[in-house]
């Protein structure tokens, strides 16, 4: 494989070269070394900041940085692991990876930059993170964490960190890969979907930056195929429209993941996410008339959805240029 990236050094051309995912990967060629990468090479953190002032990105700006403020008072259990839910989510720590360290990169606040940090390094404390949602939240988490600080980071921490994500992503992959765990055929079950969203982060951020990635790739794409072609054409998750949504929350950031690192687009060839506004609207009532017991529905799994179905119509508007998932979004944040 010939590298044409202007990002990558020498010895990231050696470890790519040496790690094939398929030769014509995006994250193989021009972006090799180029970090950040995750969400980023097609629109650029530098670009969203330009607009931050403008509608709609104002509105949100705020809305991050209030989000920001209060998980950097968010005290954590001294032993994060084992702290049952009920307790503490701590599954939670994933999304205020995510969310401090976008803070820090849009508005520059060492605050942001420090909490983030910290999360990290408590996080890479903990001797290990399990197989499934814990891990996958956490890596996830991590892993965008360490792609968008990526400069931010000493050399020494970077390099700890990535050798952190793999071990923990390495131990899914055996897992995996030895036929007696569940979660790799469940390929519409939330769980499944969120441990694969770990898996893929890991992969799109350390390929080209350590040996042994380019299999964390693969399966990923494989099983994003498989995902695509088992939920059929109609748009409707069989686990309604809470778990369905925490599912399609990180389907689609995978998908995204997929197309702008590893050249394949999800979202043209699954006829799911075609469908999926015109079956959301047609399950769906306005946010205000949702009330706890109005179990029928949402297809009498719970009540509500995990993380708001708009962030989910969105990411599909974009992958699928359907002007039905951006106007449900838009009504269902009015309503």
């Amino acid at each position: 494989m010939t590298n044409s990236s202007p990002h990558a050094t020498p010895a990231q051309c050696a470890v790519a070269a040496a790690d094939v995912i398929n030769s014509a990967a995006p994250i193989e060629n021009e972006l090799l070394g180029l970090h950040p990468r995750l969400l980023t090479v097609r629109r650029p953190l530098s670009t969203l900041q330009q607009n931050l002032s403008q509608e709609p990105w104002s509105t949100q700006y705020a809305h991050l940085l209030r989000q920001a403020d209060k998980m950097i008072q968010t005290e954590l259990p001294a032993d994060i692991y084992n702290t049952p839910y009920s307790v503490f989510d701590v599954r939670s720590i994933g999304s205020h990876l995510i969310t401090l360290a976008l803070a820090y990169k849009l508005s520059g606040r060492e605050c942001y930059l420090n909490h983030t940090t910290l999360l990290m390094e408590r996080l890479a404390a903990e001797p290990h993170w399990g197989h499934s949602l814990i891990y996958g939240h956490w890596a996830q988490g991590f892993s965008f964490a360490l792609d968008w600080l990526w400069h931010d980071l000493t050399p020494d921490t970077r390099q700890s960190h990535i050798e952190t994500l793999y071990q923990r992503t390495h131990h899914v992959f055996q897992l995996w890969a030895s036929y007696r765990a569940g979660e790799p055929f469940g390929y519409t079950w939330n769980i499944s979907s969120v441990v694969l969203g770990g898996v893929t982060a890991t992969a799109a951020v350390l390929y080209g930056e350590r040996p042994d990635i380019a299999p964390l790739a693969n399966l990923c794409w494989e099983k994003m195929r498989l995902q695509s072609f088992a939920l059929g054409p109609d748009g409707l998750s069989p686990e309604g429209i809470m778990y369905g949504g925490y599912y399609s929350s990180y389907l689609t950031i995978n998908f995204h993941l997929a197309e702008e690192l590893f050249g394949l687009d999800m979202f043209k060839t699954s006829p799911w996410l075609q469908r999926y506004a015109s079956s959301l609207l047609a399950q769906t009532l306005p946010r205000n008339s949702w009330r706890p017991d109005n179990l029928a529905f949402m297809q009498g799994d719970t009540h509500g959805s995990i993380f708001g179905v708009e962030g989910v119509l969105r990411a599909i508007a974009s992958g699928c240029g359907d002007g039905l998932a951006q106007w449900l979004a838009d009504v269902l944040i009015r309503a």
